[in-house]
């Protein structure tokens, strides 16, 4: 009897302990709609794409490397052998590893075969062999931009600056069609119209009965 009271006891008082734990907080979302607005965010000055070479045996080689946010000062790191995507890499060669953001602003990279440092827009890499490098950020953009369509392409958005076209990338940055001016117009501009597409209430009645 004692042995089964002991054990009760010790399951209360731990079921108590456990439900004492203050819950912790979950990540604080983030929305944004211009990279701008990131510029104070610490996670956003580490993540993006690093360029730079390594010495190897056979030479020079081009190195990328890719640092992806993951929330509350954690990163992926990727570092891709022959360059970035669509400069150099080869789709398959990549080695991983991850980075924690420190109290100082600078993440510390580890894995099983590098490490190194991020800060400044540069990163610091090393895998105690042959790799010792610092590669620099980069900020990529299209070679195509602004550049005419090729003959016969079919133009799927309006011209720069066109009502269309800046409705159709307000709308994907979730800004709503009430929140643009360029849709207001003056009451006077719209009564007649509200008045030619309104109908007496009784018809709104018969067909949405009580």
């Amino acid at each position: 009897m004692f042995r089964v009271t002991l054990s009760l006891l010790l399951a209360g008082g731990l079921m108590l302990g456990l439900h004492a734990q203050p819950p912790k907080d979950k990540p604080k979302k983030v929305v944004v709609s211009e990279p701008k607005e990131l510029k104070d965010d610490k996670d956003f000055a580490i993540q993006g794409d690093y360029e730079g070479s390594i010495i190897l045996n056979r030479g020079e080689q081009k190195v990328g490397v890719q640092v992806i946010a993951k929330g509350e000062g954690k990163f992926a790191v990727k570092m891709l052998a022959g360059g970035l995507p669509g400069a150099g890499w080869d789709g398959k060669s990549e080695t991983t590893a991850e980075a924690k953001l420190g109290e100082d602003g600078a993440a510390t990279i580890t894995g099983k075969t590098l490490q190194g440092s991020i800060a400044g827009g540069k990163l610091k890499l090393k895998d105690g062999m042959k790799i010792d490098t610092t590669l620099t950020r980069v900020e990529r953009t299209s070679p195509t931009i602004g550049e005419k369509a090729p003959e016969g392409a079919d133009v799927l958005f309006a011209k720069p600056g066109d009502e269309a076209n800046e409705a159709l990338f307000k709308g994907l940055r979730g800004i709503d069609r009430a929140q643009r001016p360029l849709f207001w117009q003056s009451y006077s501009e719209s009564t007649a119209d509200a008045l030619a597409r309104a109908r007496p209430l009784a018809t709104l009645f018969a067909k949405y009965p009580a």
